[in-house]
This record gives structure tokens, C-alpha cells and sequence, in this order.
């Protein structure tokens, strides 16, 4: 993976747009958002995975393989599993340890009631 925030020959063409650089500057902090930004140096796989601007960096050769088998793990769960974790994770960052933990229960007991018989799913 290689990209760049500024033109092909290095020169900055303007300010960055599509809302990149919250994001940016989320995951990677505002020093280094600036120096990518303002260098517009290429980013190769490993160092975007190392500023966790990928998750995953594989040869291209086994790139079909790697994709595959995180669409059958991501397809695994059931649905309504994957709905509670995607919101607990989504209201994580507005809560305190107590009150996550308290959602965490109540997800749980919520999935319960409906995995029994006569539950709603």
C-alpha cells in the first residue's frame, strides 16, 4: 500500500479535503498528521500498518486468501451478536469503565432473553 496526501511530485496542491485529516489526526496524532501532510511523502504498507493506518498488510500474492478469510470471520458471528458489539464498541468513547461495564451486562442479558426459547429474535 502506498499513498499520498499531496501530488505525485511532492508538491502540496492544496489543503487536504474529504475529511481526512480528523481521522488523521485521531489515529496517528497531530505531529505526524502534519509531517504526512506537509511532506507529502509516500507511506508504504508496513509503515502504515506500524501508524495504524491499516490494519492488515499482506503480499499481494495472498491477498485474495487474507480477504477471504476475514469476510467468512467477519460472517461468522450472528447477527444480533454483531449488532450489541458494534454498539457497545460505538458508545465506548462517551462512557466510563463503570458504565461500559454496566452496558456490557445489559447487552449480554438482552442476547440471552432472545437465544432462549419463545425469545425474540
Amino acid at each position: 500500500m502506498t499513498g499520498s496526501p499531496g501530488g505525485p511530485d511532492g508538491a502540496m496542491p492544496g489543503v487536504p479535503d474529504l475529511a481526512g485529516t480528523k481521522p488523521l489526526v485521531d489515529i496517528v496524532g497531530l505531529p505526524r498528521a502534519l509531517e504526512l501532510c506537509l511532506t507529502t511523502r509516500m507511506v508504504g504498507a508496513a509503515e502504515a500498518r506500524e501508524l495504524r493506518l491499516a490494519e492488515m498488510v499482506v503480499p499481494g500474492a495472498d491477498l485474495d486468501t487474507a480477504v477471504a478469510g476475514l469476510v467468512a470471520a467477519l460472517l461468522a458471528p450472528d447477527p444480533a451478536t454483531v449488532r450489541a458489539v458494534k454498539q457497545l464498541l460505538a458508545g465506548a468513547p462517551g462512557r466510563t469503565l463503570g458504565e461500559q461495564a454496566a452496558a456490557e451486562r445489559t447487552a449480554q442479558a438482552a442476547l440471552q432473553r432472545e437465544r432462549r426459547p419463545g425469545g425474540s429474535t
